[in-house]
């Protein structure tokens, strides 16, 4: 297990006496006006986005929004009893392709 999951596990332990839940999002590409920006300079600009995109089983870079609703589910009530968990918000890019 790597470092950052045992910090997060302690942690977890910690705040569950004060009922208070410790996860971690690990976000994929997020094409934001950064992201562009970023892309505009390389050469090839839309073959590298395309090619970003067709790393993730959805076929393409993540929204922001997307990013920040996964975020803002963990930080709802309706995850009241989430903990020690890590998200992958990654557009399946884990999936074998």
């Amino acid at each position: 297990m790597a470092r950052g999951s045992d910090d997060m596990r302690a942690a977890a332990i910690t705040g569950a006496a004060d009922s208070i839940g410790v996860n971690a999002v690990s976000l994929g590409w997020i094409d934001t006006a950064v992201t562009g920006r970023a892309l505009a300079e390389l050469p090839g600009a839309e073959v590298v986005r395309t090619k970003a995109g067709g790393a993730y089983i959805l076929g393409r870079l993540a929204r922001s929004e997307e990013a920040a609703d996964a975020i803002a589910s963990l930080l709802s009530d309706t995850a009241s009893f989430v903990t020690d968990t890590e998200s992958i918000v990654g557009g399946g890019v884990l999936c074998s392709r």
